[in-house]
């Protein structure tokens, strides 16, 4: 008897565990979970959780959140109400991107905030200062229906601010991983439309220096732009100093990682990796961290035209080959030749852009390693052993 009532009391208890855990289920963590993805939400964050805790999650939603918000009364500050900001596009490490509304033009625009970081040295700063303002001034001189426009830009402090052309649509980075890859047909249009935006861009002088899937926007109306050319420049300057590189690892050209002077071919190098990785799902230098990324983007061969001959036709592969040489002298130049070449190459094949979800993302091998989209862009030290 005396066991039965201890077996019956042991599963009353668990049974009041269970309810109890339900309740607190139903009263507490579930109403968590729902306020966590919600201010993950508001503040521009993805909806699924990080691996550590909840209120962790939660607590680093609302340093966002503060952050956003400082963000938005700076904006507020420098351009004296010139912009109304509407909502929190995106967040990332070094500021916030808004939408805005311009009253006095009537029209949508983006807003980004920049972190700098503070310049120690006050004459160096003013220095800086006007270098940047003069490259956002040749930013904002290009007009080309492949480049996001510049409309305006200021700078205080550690924070930089600009107004620029907004998108409506999303970036190549998050088609490709909806997507996965891109057949050559469909590859070749939007390579054509960023040779063109650079060619415009080169064609005054002005490099971007940071060219990637999340700086090619991809318009629900069919546009293709290339984003950010006054923003990577801007946060170049603010490093240039001798050991030092801009740029997202992987995209880098590598005589870039050696030292040399970043320029126009350095881009196409860029490109080529843009490319590569629309087509084949895949990066053509990759490692498990950004300086093993480096190291094989330094030493690692260049993919052939023998090496792409199964994924597109010859004279494509011969162009991304060509793009991706580590001689800068063996890349195509200047990039309007480049631009004409891929503007002949999809005429006679009667290739146009065109978005696409109907296929089905596959098992890519860009999963498989650290891979350059998910880097951001950083600031990086040459060492002796990388050149």
């Amino acid at each position: 008897r005396m066991a039965r009532r201890s077996a019956l009391a042991v599963g009353l208890a668990l049974a009041l565990t269970v309810l109890i855990s339900i309740a607190a289920w139903r009263g507490l963590v579930r109403p968590l979970r729902a306020l966590l993805a919600a201010q993950r939400q508001v503040a521009g964050l993805q909806r699924q959780p990080s691996a550590g805790s909840e209120t962790a999650d939660l607590r680093a939603a609302l340093d966002s959140l503060e952050r956003h918000a400082r963000d938005r009364e700076a904006l507020d500050h420098v351009f004296l109400g010139r912009y109304q900001v509407l909502e929190i596009l995106g967040s990332g490490g070094m500021g916030t991107v808004f939408r805005g509304w311009d009253p006095r033009l009537q029209r949508t625009v983006a807003l980004k905030t920049i972190h700098v970081g503070r310049e120690r040295d006050e004459a160096a700063r003013a220095r800086g200062s006007e270098r940047i303002l003069a490259e956002a001034v040749r930013a904002a001189q290009i007009t080309h229906p492949n480049v996001v426009s510049v409309y305006d830009a200021e700078e205080t402090g550690e924070v930089a601010y600009v107004a620029m052309e907004y998108v409506e649509g999303f970036g190549l980075d998050r088609y490709l991983e909806d997507r996965g890859t891109l057949d050559w047909r469909e590859a070749a249009p939007l390579a054509r439309a960023l040779a063109q935006g650079l060619a415009a861009a080169h064609a005054r002088g002005l490099v971007h220096r940071d060219v990637k899937p999340g700086n090619v926007l991809l318009g629900r109306d069919g546009s293709i732009k290339l984003a950010d050319f006054g923003l990577a420049t801007w946060l170049h300057l603010r490093v240039d100093r001798p050991g030092k590189v801009f740029g997202t690892p992987g995209f880098l050209a590598p005589e870039v990682l050696r030292g040399e002077e970043y320029d126009s071919r350095a881009d196409l190098f860029a490109l080529g990796v843009v490319l590569f990785r629309a087509m084949l799902g895949r990066y053509p230098f990759r490692g498990f961290d950004f300086q093993a990324i480096v190291r094989s983007t330094v030493r690692d061969p260049s993919p052939t035209p023998a090496d792409l001959a199964g994924a597109m036709p010859p004279e494509l592969s011969e162009i991304l080959s060509a793009l991706l040489a580590k001689d800068a002298a063996r890349r195509p130049a200047p990039t309007e030749v480049l631009a004409v070449r891929l503007d002949r190459f999809c005429r006679d094949r009667g290739l146009a852009w065109r978005l696409d979800f109907s296929r089905e993302q596959g098992d890519l091998d860009a999963r498989k390693l650290f891979s350059p989209v998910s880097l951001p862009s950083m600031q990086l030290e040459i060492r002796p052993g990388e050149r």
